[in-house]
């Protein structure tokens, strides 16, 4: 019985022959297209990360200036007026403002994250 790696991998190497340019253009093609769609992938993570970042660090100012979690609404409406005006709107940087969780849920999520740090040090 024969896996599909092993069809798959013959055909690759029955169409593109060892040691031909054509190979040669194919292994480098699918390369690149790896590097891209692995670039896009860990830009979108770190934003993401950066994001979740943001909210953690909104909600541990709010409670510091005993502010409620359904602030973090307007400071994100803030945020996102402010750039606007601060950011050209070809940037990606208001996307990314966009995408900061800061729903009160959120919000409650990240108080209780950061009290369990807090207690644990």
């Amino acid at each position: 019985m024969k896996r599909h790696y092993e069809t798959k991998h013959k055909s690759f190497s029955e169409k593109y022959q060892v040691g031909s340019n054509l190979r040669k253009s194919k292994i480098e093609s699918l390369y690149l297209s790896y590097s891209t769609s692995t670039q896009i992938n860990n830009k979108a993570m770190s934003e993401q990360e950066k994001c979740t970042e943001a909210s953690i660090h909104i909600s541990w100012i709010l409670p510091k200036h005993m502010k409620l979690f359904t602030n973090a609404d307007i400071i994100k409406e803030c945020i996102v007026e402010a750039g606007n005006v601060l950011f050209d709107s070809k940037n990606n940087i208001m996307e990314t403002t966009r995408n900061i969780p800061l729903s009160t849920s959120s919000d409650t999520r990240n108080t209780e994250l950061l009290a369990k740090e807090n207690h644990s040090n």
